[in-house]
């Protein structure tokens, strides 16, 4: 009796995170298929598939926000744009379950040396770049997760390496942490040997280490490279990870971006 009791808090005490991290490419510059009038309802539907609990966006305008906020009415949206800390530039949203989670705090860090001041870029990138974070109390168990959103620079190096020591030192020995985004760097860029060795786990390639079609930057026709995986989920902490997947949802020859999500699902 006493087993079947302590099986059972434990089934109680365990619970499902379903995570997403979507680089929805920003509206502007794109004809046709490509255009985001033409994209939005694919990318609303590609998210409403993937149904996460979490949901870090990247490359996201004002519009595309506001847009996706009035399609996902059972989400609260945290995250301000790069440019201004306001509305001007791409967001790095974060978009989380209103029915499971309480917000408890939440801001933005440029990834510069100057990461409180709006619109700094003090290394090699190219433009502004951001990491939007949130602590979210669940309400089924009262646990805080911390969740990191972030788009790295695709260019600088020096840029990617200084933002794996940014965050890892701001975030030094915090569990309960996911770290998701598009860090514009495969699992053999020295940026992200540095998240590995800070105790940062990869959900997918700690999966699929040896598979072959994992590329997740793609010309528009869902074929990365065989190696190319550049949009992670990282998590540290009491997790563990029981399934992850690139979501390759499309129709016909219409895809949602010019990226392919990637989806993980945590234990804890």
């Amino acid at each position: 009796m006493k087993l079947l009791l302590l099986f059972l808090m434990t089934l109680a005490a365990s619970a499902d995170l379903r995570l997403a991290t979507f680089n929805i490419r920003y509206a502007g510059g794109d004809k046709g298929e490509r255009s985001w009038e033409n994209r939005g309802e694919l990318v609303t539907t590609t998210i409403k598939k993937i149904d996460p609990d979490v949901l870090g966006l990247q490359e996201a305008l004002w519009n595309q926000v506001t847009f996706l906020e009035k399609k996902l009415p059972g989400y609260e949206r945290v995250g301000v744009g790069r440019k201004d800390g306001k509305k001007a530039g791409e967001f790095s949203p974060i978009f989380f379950r209103k029915e499971h989670f309480e917000l408890e705090d939440s801001g933005t860090f440029w990834l510069s040396d100057t990461p409180e001041i709006a619109g700094s870029m003090t290394w090699d990138n190219v433009c502004e770049r951001i990491c939007t974070w949130a602590k979210l109390k669940r309400k089924s168990d009262q646990k805080v997760i911390t969740i990191l959103n972030t788009h790295w620079d695709h260019r600088g190096q020096k840029s990617r390496e200084r933002s794996a020591e940014l965050i890892f030192s701001r975030y030094k020995g915090q569990s309960d942490l996911i770290l998701m985004g598009d860090f514009n760097a495969t699992e053999t860029n020295p940026a992200l040997k540095k998240l590995k060795g800070a105790g940062y786990t990869n959900a997918f390639l700690s999966l699929h280490q040896a598979s072959q079609d994992r590329g997740t930057f793609h010309p528009w026709n869902g074929k990365g490279s065989p190696t190319g995986t550049i949009d992670h989920i990282f998590y540290q902490g009491k997790f563990s990870i029981k399934k992850a997947w690139i979501e390759r949802h499309h129709e016909g020859t219409k895809w949602p971006s010019d990226h392919l999500p990637v989806v993980a699902i945590l234990e804890d």
